[in-house]
């Protein structure tokens, strides 16, 4: 897969609110000859805060290559896990046989003024070679200047991640079934054609 520019992706981070945190992918490139590397970058709207604990979330990214989950700076711990505990923002069920990526901020608390601040890089491997629009989802807080208190914020959004691979055998399984809708829509015409 060629590289993604960051243009288009910023594009595909569509609906975002103003000062939110947002989750963008920087690139899709081959890793090795097997397989490809998504590269993604979380960024802080002006008023965000990151304190422990905050959370990013890239849900079914399918053809994970198991321990290749990675995050460019120490504050940003990967894990891996099947289903969340946070629901997807777009209505739709978290696929329990796809890995969902999640990035959790550890480092000391950063509150934002005026401007914005890149996490830096982060994501996976993946033996797909196929991509779809996928959910994500950012936990962040914001400080309430008016009762001085951190309010939680959670942005979610669609970005591209890698789309699962179908196995050889529902490959065959939809192959048939086309034939046979085929096949019955063929008795059909010459049915109505002779009665």
């Amino acid at each position: 897969m060629k590289k993604l520019p960051l243009a288009v992706a910023m594009l595909l981070a569509t609906g975002t609110p103003a000062s939110a945190a947002t989750i963008v992918l920087a690139s899709g490139h081959a890793a090795r000859s097997s397989d490809t590397r998504f590269t993604y970058r979380a960024v802080l709207g002006e008023e965000d805060s990151l304190h422990r604990g905050s959370t990013f979330i890239i849900y079914d990214f399918a053809g994970y290559v198991a321990g290749s989950i990675f995050a460019s700076g120490a504050d940003l711990v990967g894990s891996v896990e099947m289903v969340s505990a946070r629901a997807r923002s777009d209505g739709l069920l978290d696929d329990p046989a796809l890995v969902n990526l999640l990035f959790t901020y550890v480092g000391a608390p950063i509150r934002n003024y005026g401007e914005s601040f890149d996490l830096g890089e982060f994501g996976a491997a993946t033996i797909s070679d196929q991509t779809r629009l996928g959910a994500v989802r950012a936990s962040t807080v914001r400080y309430d200047m008016n009762d001085g208190r951190n309010v939680r914020l959670d942005w979610q959004g669609q970005l591209l991640v890698p789309a699962p691979i179908p196995e050889p055998g529902v490959w065959a399984t939809m192959i048939a079934g086309f034939g046979l809708a085929g096949g019955a829509l063929r008795i059909r015409r010459r049915r109505l054609a002779a009665g």
